[in-house]
């Protein structure tokens, strides 16, 4: 069973392999055949969908095509027109460019004006830093300063950032406040310029004389001073020197007239007594009067020679020597003139160069000064009186204007005494200004008539409590002078003669008196009371006097002139000059033709007769 099963299992077992064999080949079949149906449809309906496609795609290919044609036709209007505006770009950048390197042009010429500019402007400003005078730019309104020169920062003794925030109202003495700035402001506004003084106030707080020149600028809607301020210390002292020359010259031309028209009275007090002392001896009842008047009037004369040597015209006769021979001589009297309190030192300088002036005047100079030093000290001190050589160059001059340049010789008189203030040196050359109780005033007011006179030139430094120097500058001598004439001692018996003479005065006292002398020397004597009537007298003769005696000032024709026209006709003449004071005609006395000589007013009988007598001998 278990075999013929097994043998229906094996055929069963084939029969269902064939069965399945065959249903699976027919399912196999059939699955193709339903695959190849279904990949048919698909195909077909691949082909419908590519056939849309297809179609689509031609459509959409047609659209390209159009859509290419179109954009072909915009691509080239899109080319024209950027080329336009390549066209149009291009031409901007060209006018760009032109108008960049036209800026660039401008810009340069800008940058060098620019920089010539800055150049003048520093130029300017080295100018004005170079300035002698302050210059200052102000705001109006405030009167603050908007810039300075580094003159002004000098002169005021602040820098420049402290001036710039301070106003005018801090330096300008005349303008203590904002009130007064602003009325000076609206007189410069109306005026425009101004030229007006000031005192300026330094950090310090000391001030300085000024001179401002002012402008009032307005640019557009600002305005601005502008002021130049220039200091005048200088210039005041030189004015004050030539105020006071002034006031001494006006002083001095006064004081010559009186003690010219005192000396004619004195002359003829002093010859009148003289002559009749010699009519008397001194046993006589009144030798003793008519003496006495001679002897007073004898000292007025000196008081007018005083006054002659402060009036700048005494006479004189200067000579060539050296100071210091001068000083030798004197300085036995100067030591007891000093006491012994006061030590004296004389300072001379072994090479000092020959001066020319009279040496009677260069003593009086000495003496009034060594008195005045020993007046300074009462308690006792030193004095030194030095001799030295020296040159005053230009700078010195433009300080003294009344010296000029040259070799001098200075003599110098320096004491340890009390000194004196600036107020009191300002004057001590003022007549009859004194600081002694019984002083005249005259002494040093001489010094300065004699040195003046001389052509020299006196300065004086002072220091309180340390002393003072007196400084004298004569001029050193580049000529020959005329020999200064040695007084002789009064003689009772006069020299005598019998020459003509021509007496020529105006005033009557004194052509009396040298006509009564005269003829009582035994001289043959004519007199005229002008010099118009001496040349009548002489045009009616044809010899010629002796001599001429002759007054240097007369009415009309004076008598310098008078004898040169006498001289014309007679070249010989021999002139006597005398005159109570010196002005210019005298000093040009020494370049009339020899021979001639000078006389100065009062004279004695005895003085006259001499130098006559040595005139006529000559």
């Amino acid at each position: 069973m278990k075999h013929y099963d097994k043998e229906i299992v094996r055929t069963s077992d084939r029969q269902l392999t064939e069965i399945l064999t065959i249903n699976k080949e027919l399912t196999e079949k059939s699955l193709r055949m339903r695959c190849l149906s279904y990949l048919a449809e698909v195909k077909s309906e691949l082909l419908t969908q590519t056939v849309y496609e297809i179609g689509r795609s031609k459509k959409i290919l047609q659209q390209i095509n159009l859509d290419l044609t179109s954009s072909h036709t915009t691509l080239k209007h899109q080319q024209e027109i950027v080329r336009a505006q390549n066209e149009e770009l291009e031409r901007c950048v060209a006018e760009r460019v032109a108008d960049l390197q036209h800026s660039n042009k401008t810009l340069r010429e800008e940058i060098e004006a620019h920089r010539k500019s800055e150049k003048q402007l520093l130029l300017f400003r080295t100018l004005l830093n170079h300035s002698n005078d302050e210059i200052f730019v102000i705001d109006p309104e405030r009167g603050t300063f908007l810039d300075v020169n580094e003159k002004t920062c000098t002169e005021l003794g602040y820098s420049r950032v402290e001036l710039l925030s301070r106003s005018v109202i801090d330096v300008e003495q005349t303008i203590p406040d904002l009130a007064a700035w602003q009325t000076h402001v609206k007189e410069l506004a109306h005026m425009g310029t101004a030229l007006f003084p000031g005192i300026h106030i330094r950090k310090d707080g000391t001030t300085f004389p000024v001179e401002v020149s002012a402008s009032y600028i307005r640019e557009e809607d600002t305005a601005y001073l502008v002021a130049v301020a220039r200091n005048i210390t200088d210039r005041k002292k030189l004015e004050a020197q030539f105020l006071q020359s002034q006031k001494m010259e006006a002083i001095g031309r006064f004081a010559g007239g009186i003690a010219h028209d005192f000396n004619n009275l004195l002359t003829a007090i002093i010859g009148y007594s003289e002559m009749l002392l010699l009519d008397r001896t001194p046993k006589s009842g009144d030798y003793d009067e008519i003496k006495t008047i001679r002897e007073t009037a004898e000292r007025a004369s000196q008081l007018t020679r005083r006054i002659l040597a402060f009036s700048k015209r005494p006479v004189m006769e200067p000579t060539l020597f050296n100071l210091n021979d001068i000083l030798r001589d004197m300085e036995k009297m100067l030591t007891r003139l000093l006491g012994e309190d006061i030590e004296f030192r004389f300072e001379p300088d072994a090479d000092l160069r020959t001066i020319k002036a009279d040496p009677g005047q260069v003593e009086q100079v000495l003496l009034n000064l060594v008195v005045n030093a020993r007046d300074a000290m009462p308690d006792g001190g030193r004095l030194t009186v030095a001799t030295t050589n020296i040159r005053l160059d230009p700078s010195y001059v433009q300080a003294h204007p009344e010296i000029r340049t040259g070799d001098y010789v200075l003599l110098s008189v320096t004491d340890t005494g009390i000194g004196m203030e600036e107020e009191v040196r300002t004057h001590i050359f003022d007549p009859y200004f004194t600081t002694k109780e019984d002083g005249t005033g005259l002494g040093l007011s001489t010094v300065y008539g004699i040195v003046r006179q001389n052509g020299g030139h006196l300065y004086v430094y002072s220091e309180i409590e340390q002393g003072t120097t007196f400084k004298v500058y004569f001029p050193v001598a580049t000529q020959g002078g005329v020999t200064k004439e040695v007084l002789q001692k009064e003689e009772t018996s006069l020299p005598h003669g019998r020459e003509t003479l021509l007496v020529v005065e105006d005033e009557q006292t004194i052509i009396t008196l040298v006509l009564q002398v005269l003829e009582s020397l035994d001289y043959n004597v004519r007199t005229a009371m002008s010099g118009e009537e001496a040349l009548r007298l002489i045009a009616e003769r044809d010899r010629p006097p002796d001599l001429l005696i002759t007054d240097v000032i007369l009415t009309g024709i004076g008598g310098p002139e008078m004898a040169v026209e006498m001289k014309k006709k007679w070249a010989d003449l021999k002139v006597l000059f005398m005159s109570g004071y010196a002005d210019r005609r005298i000093a040009k006395l020494s370049e009339l033709p020899e021979p001639m000589a000078f006389l100065p007013k009062p004279f004695t009988p005895g003085e006259l007769a001499r130098k006559v007598r040595e005139i006529l001998d000559g």
